[in-house]
């Protein structure tokens, strides 16, 4: 039998990603895999360009699955595809990776400090508003090099832990201050819907891989966003936590201007009526089916509240400076 295709971009940190995904298909099914490079350029684009060449290389049969980092992943549904997993979430921080190991207060005044992201700029400059936030873009390990000529970059735990880069860290950001972006430190396994539908095809073993807890706090933190008619290149931070102690499930969103200047947050918790598990029970269908109760529609009943606390406080208002 042919090994099951897994689309991946070529950068570095997307082929490590998919090579987790091969590892666990291998020691969990005994699956035979091999990697599907897919070019879809270096520099993430708001029309979701990462996303669309691996989605057209899934419809037209070039790949079985595709992995992706979720917070990528444009927040309409595509009519096509269907993620089937979200796997077990890495670290969700942001972190900082400067010269001379310094910190974000330890930086002097006007250090330049790059990143590509308009949430990552507005709370850089909300902290510390006398530095120089310039724009860089390109991969993980390319962004690196430039600390030649930066002072600090600022880029997510989670990346830097899966190309063994997490020497570069001079600083983690705590997630409860700094809230990150949706669905930052997940990586979701997408396949073409027609698949599924064929007894035959081995795809539908993904659904096995869904995490839960993954699955129900990355819908909360979409689902902010989604109410909110933003994106992930919008400057909204935003985390999900589950307390399995009490079932709670947290939700803390901040909302800025561009600038920094201006931002409002909420931070509301709701109770699941049943207790998620770390691994999907369900072996046919994903964790959107009764296997863990309502715990999806509570995420987006707390992602409605939470939006409707931030447009309250003018959130649409502060998104336009």
């Amino acid at each position: 039998m042919y090994p099951l295709r897994i689309g991946t971009r070529s950068s570095l940190l997307a082929t490590a990603q998919t090579a987790q995904v091969q590892k666990t298909m291998r020691d969990v099914f005994l699956l035979d895999t091999q990697q599907v490079l897919i070019q879809t350029g270096s520099v993430r684009r708001r029309d979701g360009s990462f996303v669309a060449a691996l989605r057209t290389a899934l419809l037209e049969g070039e790949c079985d699955l595709a992995v992706h980092s979720l917070k990528d992943i444009p927040i309409a549904p595509h009519e096509g595809t269907l993620i089937t997993a979200v796997l077990p979430r890495e670290d969700p921080c942001d972190v900082l990776c400067a010269r001379k190991d310094l910190t974000l207060t330890t930086l002097p005044s006007g250090a330049k400090v790059g990143t590509a992201s308009a949430r990552r700029r507005a709370q850089i400059l909300n902290f510390r508003p006398d530095l120089d936030v310039v724009s860089l873009r390109g991969n993980i390990d390319k962004r690196l090099i430039h600390l030649d000529t930066l002072d600090a970059i600022v880029l997510s735990a989670a990346g830097l832990k899966r190309i063994d880069r997490e020497d570069a860290i001079t600083e983690s950001f705590d997630i409860h201050d700094w809230p990150t972006a949706a669905g930052q430190g997940s990586l979701a396994i997408e396949v073409c819907r027609a698949q599924l539908d064929d007894p035959q095809n081995r795809v539908a073993v993904t659904y096995r891989l869904d995490n839960p807890m993954a699955r129900v706090t990355t819908t909360a933190e979409r689902g902010v966003l989604s109410l909110l008619q933003a994106d992930c290149f919008s400057p909204i931070a935003v985390h999900a936590v589950y307390t399995a102690n009490d079932k709670s499930l947290g939700l803390h969103a901040k909302v800025f201007s561009r600038d920094g200047k201006i931002f409002c947050e909420s931070i509301r918790f709701a109770r699941l009526v049943k207790q998620l598990t770390d691994t999907n029970q369900n072996h046919t269908k994903n964790s959107g089916s009764d296997d863990i109760g309502n715990a999806l529609e509570v995420a987006m009943t707390l992602a409605k509240t939470v939006v409707d606390e931030l447009l309250s406080k003018n959130a649409r208002e502060i998104l336009k400076q």
